[in-house]
């Protein structure tokens, strides 16, 4: 956590405000916080979440004391190596006014290879990144809506995700919130895309993990609600 604060606060951004929401951490995370607070240069807040550890509710607490008219939803499992990658999605969201959210191309470890890049397909199940495995110098340099984009770190616009409600809090404890946050922007009329110029590493399910239980039941409840309407 110490980490991606600290790379979160050196990111190209003139008027940077961090709202940190730790998810009732028991492992030290509060402390390597508390840490970061003592040095930290940037405006910031720090919220403690609840013992349900919901990644949604977490969200949602953290947007609605944010004072921008753009917010940034980062995980504390990616890597920052790029500081511009947020100054790069903003420019993406200035320059196109119908769009209420963007994402970056992720990386796997090596910094070098795409994870994923924008999303298509009809629902969930067959979402598919063209460029994942394949070398980023190959990801193209200009941006372009998609379906929906990996939540690990994704910028929207605060108006409309507030308007629909934030992350649902039904996806508890984590998984499918993003994607099912994307697809209501969608059908409220407003455009995602994906600015392949801006990247991070997403080192992938450290922050929660993966427990199939989990996976599968919420995926049945995205897939309840969405594909009947695809």
């Amino acid at each position: 956590m110490g980490r991606v604060l600290g790379e979160l606060e050196r990111s190209e951004c003139a008027d940077l405000e961090l709202v940190l929401v730790d998810n009732y951490s028991s492992d030290g995370t509060w402390e390597e916080i508390a840490e970061w607070e003592r040095q930290s240069q940037r405006p910031h807040r720090v919220l403690r979440g609840d013992p349900d550890h919901c990644f949604a509710k977490a969200v949602n607490r953290g947007v609605a004391v944010c004072s921008g008219e753009l917010v940034a939803i980062v995980n504390d499992d990616v890597s920052i190596t790029d500081p511009s990658w947020l100054h790069l999605l903003v420019e993406t969201l200035v320059a196109h006014p119908d769009l209420a959210a963007a994402g970056p191309t992720l990386l796997e470890a090596d910094g070098q290879t795409v994870q994923s890049g924008g999303l298509q397909g009809s629902f969930h199940a067959y979402f598919r990144s063209p460029l994942t495995g394949r070398p980023y110098r190959d990801a193209p340099q200009r941006t372009q809506k998609v379906r929906s984009l990996v939540g690990a770190a994704l910028l929207f616009r605060r108006d409309p995700f507030v308007a629909l409600g934030g992350y649902d809090e039904a996806f508890c404890p984590i998984l499918f919130e993003d994607t099912d946050m994307l697809w209501r922007l969608e059908r409220y009329g407003a455009g995602i895309a994906w600015a392949p110029q801006s990247s991070l590493i997403h080192l992938g399910g450290v922050s929660f993990g993966r427990d199939p239980s989990v996976t599968s039941q919420n995926r049945i409840r995205w897939t309840c609600r969405h594909t009947a309407r695809s």
